[in-house]
C-alpha cells in the first residue's frame, strides 16, 4: 500500500491449495465474513462450487440422519474458495495478483520483501512496502521473519496429536441405508469410534462422491504406523476401529479405501500456534500464519477468514477514500492486534483441548457435555457452548470463559450426585471393620468391668 494507491498482492499458489477433495465447511462465523467482503456463498451464481448442508449422517449401527449441528452452512472444496478469493482480489482495481512467487525473505528493518520467481533459477523480486500481510499457512515465512528480526514477538507452536489421510468412500447412493427423500448427498456423514479416538469425516461436495478425512492419533495401537503396510492388516485394523464401516461402503469400496490407505499418501497433522502478537511494525500475521489450529471443531477456516475482516475494518478497506494512510498503518496494525488476539489465542486453546485428548479425556468431556445438557433442561446453565462456535454473535474468548464455568458447573454437579455415592461405598466396605470393631470394644468394656468388680470385691474384704 502506498501513497499512489498502487496495491500490490504477490501471491504464490501451491499446487496442493488448489487440489479437489478436502472440503471447508463455512459456519455463520465465516460466511458473515466473506459478506462484509460483497461474497454470498448462498447465491445462486455459487451453486455449482457450494453445498449448503442439510444435516448430518451418523453411521452407527443403523445410520442415523439428524438435523442441527452444521444445517444451513455452507461445505466448499478449498481449491475452488482459494480461487474464488483469489479471482475476487484480481477484479480489484489497483490489485495486481502475481502467481509463483515463493517468499524468500524480509527486511523487516528497512520494510522490503524479496521473492524468488518459480520456473525461473536465481531470479528474485524485492519489493518495499508499507504493509505487508504474512497469510502464508502454518509454516509462515513472514511469522519467522518476526520471530528473528522483531524484539519481543514470541511464538509457540504445539503439534498436533492426531493425523489424517484423505480417502474416497464412492457413491453416497450406494451406501447401506440410503434414502433419496432424506438428501444424504447434502449431508455430513460421519463414521467415529471416540473410545479409539478415530474417525471419518465426510462433508457434503458437490455431486454424489463421498470424499473422507480418516483421523487418527498420532501414536500408539490406533494410529497410522500400527495400521500395518499389507492388505490384510489394514482391512483388520478397519474393522476393529470402525466395524460397520466395510457393510456401509460394500466390499468393492471397502478393499478401494484399503487400497488408497496403502498407496504411500503419507499422514498429514495439524499445529497450534500461539502468537505473541499478530501484527508488529508494518506486518500482519492472518490465518494459519497467525493462529493455525486442530481441524477438530472445524474453525480454522471460519476464524482465519474472521480475522481478515477485522484486519479490513482497522484499515478501512471498505472505503477507498477513507483507506488508512502508509503513516497510519503502524498504529492500524497495534489496534488490529490488541481487538484480535484474545479471540486468536481462546479459539485456539479450544481447539487444542477439543474433546479430550486421550481416552479418558474424551469420556470425561462426554460426562462434561451431559451434565450441562442436564444442568439445561434444569434451567441451572445454557446450552453447551460448543455448539455456539460457528454463530457470529460471540467472540472466542466469551465462549471460552463460558466454557470454563459449565465444565466447573457439571464437575460440581458430578461431585455432588458422586459424593452420595461414594459415603454409600465407604460405609459398606466399612461395615465388616465396624463390626469387628465393636465386638473388641464390648470385650474390652466386659475385661474393664471384670477387673473393676474383682478389684471392688478385694477391697471391701
Amino acid at each position: 500500500m502506498s501513497e499512489n494507491k498502487q496495491h500490490l498482492l504477490s501471491i504464490s499458489v501451491p499446487q496442493i491449495l488448489l487440489q479437489t477433495n478436502y472440503h471447508n465447511v463455512l459456519y455463520p462465523r465465516g460466511l458473515a465474513a466473506l459478506s462484509s467482503a460483497g461474497i454470498d456463498l448462498y447465491a445462486p451464481e455459487f451453486n455449482d462450487v457450494a453445498t449448503v448442508i442439510a444435516g448430518t449422517v451418523q453411521h452407527d449401527a443403523e445410520p442415523a440422519t439428524r438435523q442441527g449441528l452444521g444445517q444451513r452452512s455452507i461445505s466448499i472444496d478449498r481449491g475452488d474458495l482459494a480461487q474464488l478469493l483469489l479471482d475476487r482480489a484480481a477484479a480489484l482495481p489497483n490489485v495486481r495478483v502475481h502467481y509463483l512467487h515463493l517468499l524468500g525473505g524480509v527486511d523487516v528493518a528497512n520494510s522490503v520483501v524479496t521473492f524468488s520467481i518459480v520456473g525461473a533459477e536465481g531470479t528474485h523480486v524485492s519489493q518495499e512496502y508499507d504493509l505487508l500481510v504474512g497469510a502464508d499457512g502454518v509454516r509462515s515465512g513472514v511469522r519467522s521473519a518476526m520471530q528473528d528480526q522483531v524484539p519481543g514477538f514470541t511464538a509457540k507452536v504445539v503439534e498436533e496429536d492426531q493425523q489424517y489421510k484423505t480417502v474416497e468412500l464412492g457413491d453416497v447412493r450406494a451406501l447401506r441405508g440410503y434414502d433419496p427423500s432424506l438428501n444424504w448427498e447434502d449431508r455430513a456423514h460421519f463414521w467415529t469410534n471416540a473410545r479409539r479416538g478415530v474417525a471419518l469425516l465426510c462433508p457434503p461436495r458437490r455431486g454424489t462422491a463421498v470424499s473422507a478425512a480418516l483421523v487418527l492419533p498420532r501414536r500408539g495401537a490406533h494410529s497410522f504406523e500400527a495400521m500395518g503396510t499389507t492388505a490384510e492388516s489394514v482391512s483388520a485394523f478397519l474393522m476393529r476401529a470402525l466395524p460397520t464401516l466395510q457393510r456401509d461402503v460394500g466390499d468393492a469400496q471397502f478393499g478401494d479405501v484399503v487400497r488408497q490407505l496403502l498407496s504411500g499418501q503419507a499422514p498429514r497433522s495439524n499445529r497450534t500456534v500461539y502468537c505473541s502478537a499478530l501484527a508488529c511494525g508494518r506486518m500482519a500475521l492472518v490465518g494459519d500464519a497467525a493462529h493455525a489450529m486442530s481441524a477438530a471443531l472445524g474453525q480454522g477456516v471460519n476464524s482465519a477468514l474472521e480475522t481478515v475482516a477485522v484486519l479490513a475494518r482497522e484499515l478501512r478497506c471498505a472505503d477507498d477514500a477513507a483507506l488508512v494512510k502508509a503513516e497510519d498503518v503502524p498504529a492500524a496494525l497495534r489496534t488490529f492486534s490488541a481487538r484480535r488476539l484474545r479471540d486468536a489465542h481462546a479459539v485456539c486453546r479450544l481447539s487444542e483441548r477439543r474433546m479430550g485428548r486421550t481416552p479418558l479425556g474424551r469420556r470425561l468431556f462426554a460426562l462434561q457435555l451431559a451434565c450441562t445438557q442436564q444442568l439445561g433442561k434444569l434451567g441451572l446453565a445454557a446450552p453447551p457452548v460448543l455448539f455456539q462456535l460457528g454463530k457470529m454473535d460471540m467472540p472466542y474468548s466469551a465462549i471460552a470463559a463460558r466454557q470454563r464455568r459449565q465444565v466447573l458447573a457439571a464437575y460440581a454437579l458430578l461431585t455432588a450426585a458422586a459424593l452420595p455415592a461414594a459415603m454409600g461405598v465407604m460405609l459398606r466396605s466399612l461395615r465388616v471393620p465396624l463390626l469387628v470393631y465393636s465386638l473388641m470394644a464390648a470385650i474390652a468394656a466386659a475385661l474393664r468391668a471384670i477387673t473393676a468388680s474383682r478389684t471392688a470385691k478385694s477391697t471391701s474384704s
